[in-house]
């Protein structure tokens, strides 16, 4: 997940139905409200996620971490760590990043 202020930008892998053996990729984007976020897990839930990893930006992460914690494996990872690679620069490629990242796909 790549988050912001006000949104968030969920992406998940699912398998490709189209290819065996390679993934897809389905991007969701959440307002940062405990409806939403409510919402978040259940797309998540739905879609049989394993691990979230998610970039510890600022203090936006906190609500959202705290209230899947109880319900998902998450992977919090410091956005500092992650700057310098290259291909980064738009939120929804972000979130593509760590959906691969946790995948341990890099």
């Amino acid at each position: 997940m790549d988050h912001g202020k006000r949104f968030l930008l969920a992406c998940v892998r699912p398998p490709s139905t189209k290819r065996a053996g390679s993934w897809s990729l389905e991007t969701e984007r959440f307002r940062t409200t405990t409806a939403e976020v409510r919402r978040l897990l259940a797309w998540l839930v739905e879609r049989r996620v394993e691990v979230v990893v998610t970039e510890a930006t600022s203090d936006y992460w906190r609500s959202v971490y705290y209230l899947l914690q109880p319900h998902l494996n998450l992977m919090l990872v410091n956005p500092a760590h992650l700057k310098g690679i290259r291909g980064r620069k738009t939120d929804p490629s972000d979130a593509a990043f760590l959906a691969r990242a946790g995948r341990q796909e890099w």
